[in-house]
């Protein structure tokens, strides 16, 4: 008896411990119009950011392979702004 015990103990463990593993991203970025955007601490001048470009519409933190409007840092419905002079690509 005490060997089914310990055996259901071990099991309950095995799956705890994996459904709580999450992705270890090496860095936060987000995909727009299918490029990948490393995310950075540069700060913009208001003058520098144009016009609207989209929205992140999807987020997850496991790793996979992902498009459209994605990120692993943001959370659905953070907008995204296109920067002065630079282009997007």
């Amino acid at each position: 008896m005490n060997a089914v015990r310990i055996l259901a103990l071990l099991l309950s463990f095995m799956f705890i411990g994996t459904s709580a593993c999450l992705a270890d991203w090496a860095y936060n970025f987000v995909v727009y119009d299918g490029n990948s955007y490393q995310v950075t601490d540069d700060v913009m001048d208001e003058a520098d950011i144009a016009k609207r470009v989209g929205e992140v519409t999807r987020y997850s933190d496991e790793e996979g392979t992902y498009s459209g409007n994605f990120s692993n840092a943001f959370p659905v419905g953070t907008q995204y702004y296109a920067i002065q002079g630079i282009a997007a690509d």
